[in-house]
């Protein structure tokens, strides 16, 4: 007996299957739904670089000093980092125009890409006398009522602050990040070294 190919239609007919076809979806009315999504908002951290050891604002753009820095730091809310040039090693900042004010969240580290102090002391002067404990100077910093973060001040020498007040060498009323730092030789009617509210020591 001969045998026969039969073909799919005539196979489903015989069983008494009705081949149905689908259906292709079209493509063509076809709109993706748009989705939108929120974002953490993310700001540049912005790195200053101190590479002079005066105590001015100027405005050659090649010379940096730690007022200027600092300056510029508070002019916006953007967490800044101020830095120190490898010309700064072992160098001390004389303080001559009064004490350095943070209003907005910076952290000033004086320690190299490794993590080791460069040795920078910042000095108050000691006051016009330059004895510390007459209280006719001033602070070294005094860092504004800042809740939103932590100021850092990191892998410095802290001297000379002598203050008719609270605060020797630092004044915080704002939340305050001391690390790998000395704070010497300074005086005030209170807090010697730092009157501050919200400070973490390390």
């Amino acid at each position: 007996m001969p045998s026969h190919i039969l073909s799919w239609s005539t196979l489903f007919a015989k069983l008494g299957l009705r081949r149905t076809k689908r259906k292709s979806r079209s493509l063509t009315n076809y709109r993706p739904k748009l989705r939108f999504e929120q974002f953490e908002d993310r700001r540049m951290l912005a790195v200053f670089t101190v590479n002079d050891p005066g105590d001015f604002i100027d405005s050659n753009p090649n010379v940096t000093t730690l007022r200027e820095a600092i300056d510029i730091a508070n002019q916006d809310a953007i967490p800044d980092m101020i830095e120190f040039a490898s010309n700064l090693n072992g160098a001390t900042i004389m303080l001559t125009q009064g004490e350095l004010s943070i209003t907005e969240l910076v952290t000033i580290d004086a320690a190299d890409a490794n993590g080791i102090p460069r040795g920078l002391t910042i000095d108050a002067g000691g006051g016009t006398d330059g004895v510390v404990g007459n209280g006719d100077g001033f602070r070294i910093f005094n860092i504004f009522n800042i809740s939103s973060g932590n100021v850092e001040l990191n892998s410095l020498t802290l001297t000379g602050g002598d203050m008719d007040g609270v605060g020797g060498a630092i004044l915080a009323t704002g939340n305050l990040s001391v690390k790998h730092t000395v704070i010497t030789g300074n005086a005030s009617v209170g807090g010697g070294g730092i009157f501050a509210q919200f400070a973490l020591a390390g």
